[in-house]
């Protein structure tokens, strides 16, 4: 083999190491974004026709519990717990899940409207002060045991009637006893889902702090490690301005960026506290589409 070949050679497999590594910071994006999604509820009881027996789960032994499965469920209507209890028909849905194109009273749910959401919770005998984290909902308000706890935005019954606002908020203020009756009303007139389409979770106020806490480190280092991938990778490109895919591969670590802030633990609202639902919406799919756009200009530049 010549010099000449043994040059191209060498060009070739630097140009391959480089395209490695920029398909390796796609996929590590990819990862990076999706972690923490698992589902670890396996082991928790679900809720029956309305109801959850939480009376043998051990909250410092078992940690927190997610309050899933078949709720009572109204749709159109915003209601009480008197309301409730006069209702002759009894419906249920499962939670976590979108009301869009359910099945309810012989007719397909729209994306767009209000709900009461209902279930009981049976607790055992326990000194420990309990909280409820709530997922991000475009708007709702949270009562239990008859007692306005508090909420996101507005529940309303028409688009003037609500008001929309995507805050994730923990609830501290929970009443003591061995039942607790939780009523959410729930509205939505600008998302493209509605519904509790997420898990609520309950748990000793301390393990729900230190979990939101721990979720918010990792969102940080997420963002921090999509931002170290992606400055490398530019700079690989201003020195070999021909490999374009490593500049796409940086673009991609740009938009993970941008999602990872707009989503999880929405951290944009701590850098940008101004930044309403209407921003966030459009940043997460900006994020959805520009990762899916990012993939192709990769694929295509090899």
């Amino acid at each position: 083999m010549d010099s000449a070949d043994r040059s191209a050679l060498s060009v070739h497999q630097g140009s391959m190491t480089r395209l490695a590594s920029a398909l390796l910071c796609a996929m590590l994006v990819s990862l990076l974004l999706s972690a923490g999604c698992g589902d670890s509820s396996t082991r928790n009881p679900r809720a029956d026709r309305g109801q959850i027996d939480l009376r043998h789960w051990n909250f410092s032994r078992d940690g927190a519990a997610t309050l899933q499965g078949e709720w009572e469920f109204v749709f159109g209507r915003l209601l009480s717990s008197a309301d409730f209890d006069s209702l002759s028909l009894r419906e249920y849905v499962s939670v976590p899940s979108s009301w869009n194109g359910q099945r309810y009273r012989g007719r397909e749910l729209p994306a767009t409207g209000c709900a009461t959401y209902r279930l009981r919770v049976f607790l055992g005998d326990s000194a420990d002060r309990l909280s409820i984290d709530m997922p991000k909902l475009i708007a709702y308000d949270l009562f239990i045991n008859e007692r306005h706890i508090g909420g996101s935005g507005r529940a309303g019954c028409s688009a003037a009637e609500s008001m929309p606002e995507f805050r994730l908020l923990i609830f501290d203020d929970i009443p003591r006893g061995d039942t607790l009756e939780v009523i959410i009303h729930v509205s939505n007139f600008q998302y493209w889902k509605g519904g509790l389409w997420k898990n609520l979770i309950i748990g000793r106020t301390k393990d729900i702090h230190d979990a939101r806490q721990n979720a918010i480190v990792l969102d940080v280092i997420t963002v921090t490690a999509l931002a170290g991938f992606g400055l490398s990778l530019f700079v690989f490109f201003l020195y070999r301005r021909t490999e374009r895919v490593m500049l796409w591969a940086a673009l991609l670590c740009l938009i993970g960026i941008i999602r990872s802030l707009a989503t999880g633990q929405l951290l944009i609202l701590q850098i940008l506290p101004w930044i309403n639902w209407e921003w966030l919406v459009t940043l997460e799919l900006f994020g959805f589409y520009g990762m899916a756009i990012g993939w192709f200009l990769i694929v295509n530049g090899l």
